[in-house]
C-alpha cells in the first residue's frame, strides 16, 4: 500500500486540524485541496471512497468532515464503508490500533467493484485504518490509490511506501 500525502503532519497541521474537525471551523475545510480543480485533474478517473469516521464522531462534530474537504470535487464518491468503533485513533496505542481493521465493515461492495477507487483521509499516522480499508477493497477494485491530506512522520519514519507531493503554482 502506497499513501500519498499533500503534507508532512507536523505541530502547525495538528491545529489546523483541531481547529477544523473539534472546533467546527468548517471553512477551513476548503483549503486543504485548494484549488479542487488540480486535485480533480490529478486523479481523473478514480472514485472516491474516504475513510469512515464512527456515527459517534459524526454526530458530535456535526458534519463529515472528509467529505466537506472534497466539497466541490467533480469526481465521484462511493460510500461504501462503515466503521464501528468509537474510540478515537490518536487516543489508541500502537497496538490497539492494528486492531481497527475489525471495526472497518465493507457493507456495499457491488458499488466498489471494478472500479479504480482513491482511498481519502486527513491524517495517516500510523496508516492501520488506511490498511484497513485498503484491505477490504483491493480485492474487489480494479485499482486502488490511498491519499491523504497529512502523513505524520511516523508512519514516513516505518514505511518507504509513502510519498509526499506538493502542488505546483
Amino acid at each position: 500500500m502506497k499513501v500519498y500525502a499533500y503534507y508532512v503532519f507536523d505541530e502547525t497541521m495538528s491545529k489546523i486540524f483541531h481547529q477544523y474537525k473539534e472546533a467546527h471551523d468548517q471553512v477551513l475545510g476548503l483549503i486543504f485541496l485548494h484549488p479542487i480543480s488540480c486535485f480533480d485533474k490529478r486523479f481523473n478517473g478514480k472514485t472516491i471512497v474516504c475513510i469512515p469516521s464512527s456515527d459517534e464522531k459524526i454526530q458530535e462534530r456535526g458534519f463529515l468532515t472528509l467529505n466537506k474537504i472534497l466539497e466541490g470535487s467533480k469526481l465521484p464518491q462511493i460510500e461504501v464503508l462503515h466503521k464501528e468503533g468509537t474510540s478515537k485513533q490518536s487516543l489508541r496505542t500502537a497496538v490497539q490500533r492494528t486492531q481497527v481493521q475489525d471495526e472497518i465493515v465493507l457493507y456495499a461492495p457491488l458499488l466498489a467493484e471494478d472500479k479504480e477507487l482513491m482511498l481519502f483521509d486527513d491524517i495517516v499516522t500510523t496508516g492501520s485504518t488506511m490498511a484497513a480499508s485498503y484491505k477490504k477493497l483491493s480485492s474487489i477494485a480494479r485499482s486502488l490509490t490511498c491519499v491523504c491530506i497529512a502523513i505524520h512522520p511516523i508512519f514516513l519514519e516505518k514505511s518507504q511506501k509513502a510519498s509526499v507531493f506538493y502542488r505546483k503554482k
